[in-house]
Parts: structure tokens; C-alpha cells; sequence
């Protein structure tokens, strides 16, 4: 991870719910995390036997916490379906990870954390946990959307991120970095 071995290279980082860090889960967030991977663990085997769909829908549901593949938009849903193909690679590694939560500690660079307002509890709890072990670390909610942060709110979602970069550029108001970080948990 470049902000561990070249800090001096990498301002600022943002992380839009990104993938659990299971050693950082306490025993609050351990049925989560067991739910999580018993719905992936499903999704593979059903990728593995060629049955892409289903199992790219139930990666979704374990993702979003209902049955979305259906709600999407068809631009959406045709997106989803053309890259079903990877879904089996990311989640056969889907909690490895290259750093360590030890290593996290020493992660000194601003790191904004984004959740959706409706996200499902293991992406809320995965970034509160994220934020316990990165020194300088704040998590910003995105009003009103779930996983699909970026899709559901590509405006909103920006002017948080638009926000921060700024924030840590020493160029926006103070005021407005309260407002940024105020959480809802």
C-alpha cells in the first residue's frame, strides 16, 4: 500500500465502503461478517457451476441486503451482468488483504471513509472498524443511498469527496469539514 511505504507520495485516501478487514471485526460484528461470507460463499459455488446470474444476484443481496439485481435500471443491470465475469476472482480473495490492522496504525494520511445513510450494517460497522485502526481517519455518510454510493448519488457522493481533497488541501472552510464528518451511527 503506497501510503505505508511511500506516505510522502499519497495525500489523501478515499474509501467508498471497501472490503472488510475481518482480524479488525470485534464480537458485535462477527455474525455479520459470518452472514457475509455464508452469502459469498453461495455466489462462488454458483459461479463456479456457470450459473452467472443467480449467482451474481446473490452476491448483490448479500452486498445491498435485499433482492436488487431486479430494481436496477436495465443500463445498470446490463453493466452488472457484463462484468459478471469477475466476480468469481474477487471474491475467491475477497478478505486478503496485504496490510495487516497492526499496519494500518501507521497509516498517518487524511483517509476519508464513505457509507450510504442505508447501507447494510456490515458496511457501516467494516468502516467503523477501518476508522478504530487508521490515526486520521474520519467517515462521512452519504444521505439517503445504500452500497451504491457513487451510482445512487453521483453528485452528492463527489461533492463529499470534492470536500475532503479540499479539506485537505488547507483550502476549504472549517465549518464545512464539521458538517462533512458529523455521523449518524
Amino acid at each position: 500500500m503506497a501510503a505505508l511505504e511511500n506516505p510522502e507520495l499519497v495525500e489523501s485516501l478515499v474509501l467508498g465502503e471497501p472490503s472488510p478487514f475481518p482480524e479488525l471485526f470485534d464480537e458485535e460484528g462477527m455474525p455479520l461478517l459470518s452472514g457475509q461470507k455464508k452469502g459469498f460463499d453461495l455466489a462462488v459455488r454458483l459461479a463456479r457451476i456457470g450459473d452467472k446470474k443467480t449467482a451474481v444476484r446473490e452476491f448483490l443481496h448479500t452486498i445491498v441486503g435485499i433482492d436488487v439485481l431486479g430494481l436496477l435500471p436495465a443500463p445498470r443491470r446490463r453493466v452488472v451482468s457484463e462484468n459478471a465475469g469477475t466476480l468469481l476472482p474477487m471474491l475467491q480473495n475477497y478478505y486478503d488483504s496485504p496490510v495487516s490492522g497492526e499496519e494500518l496504525k501507521n497509516v498517518k494520511t487524511p483517509t476519508l471513509l464513505i457509507t450510504g445513510e442505508l447501507s447494510p450494517a456490515i458496511a457501516r460497522l467494516g468502516n467503523k472498524m477501518l476508522k478504530r485502526s487508521l490515526p486520521n481517519a474520519e467517515i462521512a455518510i452519504l444521505k439517503g443511498v445504500s452500497h451504491g454510493l457513487q451510482m445512487e448519488n453521483p453528485k452528492g457522493f463527489n461533492q463529499i469527496v470534492e470536500d475532503f481533497l479540499a479539506i485537505n488541501k488547507n483550502t476549504a472552510d472549517p465549518a464545512k469539514k464539521q458538517q462533512l464528518y458529523e455521523a449518524i451511527f
